[in-house]
């Protein structure tokens, strides 16, 4: 039978491996909690990279709408270029004469604005729109060829009556 220790005196040490595990344990356990927490902060930074582009979406099409309800209102006075914020709008207008009225087409394109203001040339975007028209292609898919890609491209059209006197 073992003898019983007397108050005062100390427990017998444990063995080596014993802490030696608890060690590598730890590190394990730490190396597990470091792993998940890059993972929740790469999803977090994704999420809110795709949040910032979808605003610049729905931004640039809230745009292009206000742009179609201006060229539906006044095909004329709507201008070929017009930047707000850090997007910028080129309108592509074309104009049909027939024996009834005129016929208004329009291709409207909201690019952004690059960081040091940098902007798509409005006179390459007509110059590809009206290439395409001429050639017989769509008008949007040569506009689309242009150096930058747009944000949002809409097209519209509106018929005026000719003025009866």
């Amino acid at each position: 039978m073992k003898q019983l220790k007397a108050p005062g005196f100390m427990a017998p040490k444990a063995p080596r491996w014993a802490s030696r595990a608890l060690i590598i344990e730890a590190l394990v356990l730490m190396a597990v909690l470091s792993c998940c927490i890059a993972i929740v902060a790469q999803g977090l930074s994704v999420a809110a990279a795709t949040a910032l582009d979808a605003q610049q979406l729905t931004q640039a099409s809230a745009y292009a709408s206000e742009m179609a309800e201006r060229f539906c209102a006044n095909p004329e006075q709507v201008p070929v270029e017009e930047i707000s914020g850090d997007l910028q709008v080129v309108v592509a207008r074309t104009s049909e004469p027939t024996s009834t009225g005129t016929l208004w087409r329009a291709t409207i394109l909201v690019y952004p604005v690059g960081p040091q203001g940098q902007k798509v040339e409005a006179s390459e975007a007509l110059g590809a729109a009206q290439a395409g028209a001429a050639a017989g292609g769509s008008e949007a898919q040569e506009v689309s060829r242009v150096i930058q890609e747009p944000l949002c491209s809409l097209a519209t059209a509106r018929f005026v009556p000719r003025e009866v006197s």
